[in-house]
């Protein structure tokens, strides 16, 4: 008889965090889980299923799951030991000590969640726009954002740049098959995205949209995770440039209390969505350097979410870890509804 093991309340928690942030749903769970049918890794949709209803199933299956979750290494803490047919492994604790990708850190974030709520909305959920005397509500007035894949442009004779352009009606690089999506799916779907556009488009815009989509029980973003918005052209004025202390800085106009602590906890544990926009707008002594920081931050903190805007002109394709898309020009639809919105 093989043993089987079920997740302990506590760890069914950790689990469920982790979940939403790495892949929103168990069905997406288990297609990526899918692509490893050959490998060590596959696990079953009903042993996901029961994993996450505290179902007994294999040690095997249960340590899988663990590991996709990126709880691979404390798996055992996870488990139900008293209440499984599995012996206690020499290694583990008698009691869970939480970590900063378990209970505590999901405790922590819901804390500091209604703060970070309300300050976000009073500074990313209106819109000014020229000739009005006071902001619009963001909500209001959004008109849904769609984005193309971004192809890198490569350099072409002069006279080829000319018949292109001629032929081509767009601004900007397009790809070639004009696939629009919904700006906010894609934005769920990729955990690095580089969002380009021409001066105007509404890229500021969108990351804020998508902050707000977060903040929401039921919003269209599906992840357990703070937005933080930086304006780098207000944060990088000289080359001390440090983007964590922009989050905290964040937190601490918030008024989260101990917004030091809490960052780190926070990007430790995967939990915040870091808006950086216009990268093109940080001034050019210190935009290599800018870059720089942007990547190796990016790199240390890889379980939280990043967007990026730029100008399209301005791009030189060097953030290579993100998926690149370039919103769409407006169509008809799109117009009305934001004129007649309003």
């Amino acid at each position: 008889m093989k043993q089987t093991i079920r997740a302990n309340p506590e760890g069914l928690l950790r689990s469920q965090a982790a979940l939403q942030r790495l892949y929103g749903t168990k069905k997406a769970l288990f297609n990526k889980l899918e692509e490893k049918q050959d490998q060590e890794l596959y696990v079953g949709s009903s042993a996901i299923s029961k994993f996450f209803n505290k179902i007994k199933i294999e040690v095997d299956s249960f340590k899988r799951i663990c590991i996709a979750l990126g709880l691979g290494e404390v798996w055992e803490e996870i488990a139900d030991f008293e209440d499984s047919d599995s012996p206690v492994p020499q290694t583990v604790n008698p009691t869970l000590e939480t970590q900063d990708n378990g209970v505590e850190i999901d405790r922590l974030v819901q804390e500091k969640y209604e703060k970070v709520k309300i300050y976000y909305k009073k500074c990313c959920g209106t819109l000014k726009i020229l000739g009005m005397h006071e902001p619009l509500n963001l909500e209001s007035v959004y008109t849904q954002v769609f984005l193309d894949n971004y192809v890198i442009p490569s350099f072409e004779p002069i006279d080829q740049l000319e018949q292109i352009s001629r032929q081509g009606n767009s601004r900007g690089f397009q790809s070639q098959d004009k696939g629009k999506r919904e700006g906010i799916t894609v934005a769920k779907n990729q955990q690095y995205l580089m969002v380009l556009g021409e001066a105007g488009t509404g890229k500021s815009t969108f990351l804020r949209k998508v902050g707000l989509e977060a903040l929401k029980e039921e919003g269209g973003f599906h992840y357990d995770c703070i937005p933080v918005f930086i304006e780098l052209k207000k944060k990088i004025q000289d080359k001390n440039i440090n983007i964590e202390k922009f989050i905290a800085e964040e937190f601490s106009i918030s008024e989260v209390p101990e917004p030091e602590q809490f960052t780190s906890q926070a990007l430790k544990s995967g939990k915040l969505l870091i808006l950086l926009d216009g990268l093109d707008e940080v001034p050019k002594n210190f935009l290599t350097k800018a870059i720089s920081e942007i990547e190796t931050f990016v790199n240390k903190y890889d379980k939280n979410r990043f967007i990026v805007s730029c100008r399209t002109a301005a791009y030189r394709s060097t953030l290579h870890r993100f998926y690149h898309v370039e919103i769409a020009e407006f169509d008809d639809n799109q117009i009305q509804h934001f004129i007649y919105n309003w």
